[in-house]
């Protein structure tokens, strides 16, 4: 804290050319969470003199009347196309055991952008059982229970998986899987997403958003809903066109891997392919599409090949460049917190306008030594009396 503190009197102090974004990082990120502040840079051209409180900061009110505008705007586009989708906006959200920190900061994300969090359906997967999972239900309860907002917790344990494959069984042998390590690609949750036709039948013939917990929602998620559901059925959106109508819509991260096609070509020599590959941690699919498709079982073919890793590989493997395209702004990746990265991967558009930021690399938000926590601290001060019995903030 002290340290938190010299860096703010130090930014106070000085001129506004003066003033580098470490500066503000260091005034900022430790202290959002715990004040109720929210980081802002200020942009007088003056010198600042100490004030009662950081100058990079702005009261939550102000960021909530931002919000109200916004929900009053696009409530009425909203509206104007709700024949594009279902009534209701389904959206799933898997997250380990150590990651439920993560899961429930993103939940509260997806209902405050949300201009009409009354349509949000949501679906919660953790690797947590028993006692572990009643305090994840009492954790989500707490941070979201309070809006209305229909939701549902599910547990993908140990057993679940290895009778899937015997391939799970071998990742457990190896501790490659372990629902206690403190890494999101080796939790059993990270392999939710194959499973979510499986774990929630009850939506097979609908549309499905998925998310990984490491997401931070900035935009409405009805948009993205609209844009998957149109790009799903148009051809101009679609990698191929000469192969069965796209069963999953996702942002494009590279549209020839090499590495991904000699992958492919190991297994089949004899249908050489590009792979083009989209991160599997935001991604919309088509229930009933996926399951006509037998995708779970493809997924589960690669999973065989004792691929090691999470499962990103084994499901751009199995999708093969059969997917639809959706914005940039949609999976706007952090990789361990370098943000240049991310403004030269998408041309500035996610540093303009994320819709959803993605912290891909392992140094988490809520982890030790967590990278751009300044963008998720001020959701997280939100719900961190929520959070109290899960981990000390």
């Amino acid at each position: 804290k002290k340290k938190c503190s010299a860096a703010c009197s130090e930014y106070s102090s000085k001129s506004t050319t003066e003033k580098s974004l470490s500066d503000l990082k260091a005034c900022c990120a430790t202290h959002a969470i715990l004040s109720g502040w929210n980081c802002e840079k200020d942009r007088s051209s003056r010198p600042l003199s100490k004030p009662a409180k950081p100058p990079c900061y702005i009261m939550h009110s102000r960021v909530d009347i931002t919000r109200q505008r916004h929900h009053e705007n696009t409530s009425s586009s909203l509206r104007q196309e709700n024949n594009a989708v279902s009534s209701f906006i389904h959206v799933a959200v898997a997250g380990g055991l150590n990651d439920t920190t993560g899961m429930i900061v993103a939940a509260r994300s997806i209902v405050d952008t949300a201009a009409q969090p009354h349509r949000l359906r949501l679906y919660f997967v953790t690797d947590a059982e028993n006692e572990e999972l009643e305090s994840v239900k009492n954790t989500l309860d707490c941070a979201i229970g309070a809006f209305g907002v229909y939701y549902v917790v599910r547990s993908i344990t140990q057993s679940f998986l290895e009778a899937r494959s015997r391939a799970f069984r071998h990742l457990y042998a190896l501790d490659e899987l372990n629902r206690t390590r403190p890494n999101l690609v080796k939790a059993s949750a990270n392999y939710a997403r194959i499973y979510l036709p499986n774990l929630f039948p009850e939506l097979n013939d609908q549309l499905v958003i998925y998310l990984d917990c490491d997401v931070l929602l900035h935009d409405d998620i009805a948009f993205l809903a609209q844009e998957a559901a149109r790009a799903l059925n148009d051809t101009q959106a679609r990698i191929v066109n000469n192969r069965d109508v796209p069963a999953v819509a996702a942002t494009l991260k590279t549209r020839d891997h090499a590495e991904y096609g000699e992958i492919w070509r190991r297994r089949y020599p004899t249908r050489p392919r590009d792979i083009a590959v989209f991160n599997s941690g935001v991604m919309v699919i088509d229930f009933s599409r996926w399951t006509a498709q037998g995708l779970t079982k493809e997924v589960e073919g690669w999973i065989d090949q004792n691929l090691i890793g999470g499962s990103q590989l084994p499901i751009n493997l199995a999708v093969a460049s059969n997917f639809a395209l959706i914005g940039s702004k949609w999976n706007c990746p952090i990789r361990n917190g370098k943000v240049d990265e991310v403004i030269s991967v998408h041309d500035g558009m996610c540093s303009k306008n994320p819709g959803i930021r993605h912290w891909t690399g392992r140094a988490k938000p809520w982890v030790k030594n967590g990278r751009l926590t300044y963008f998720w601290y001020p959701v997280a001060h939100r719900v961190r009396h929520c959070l109290r019995d899960l981990y000390a903030i």
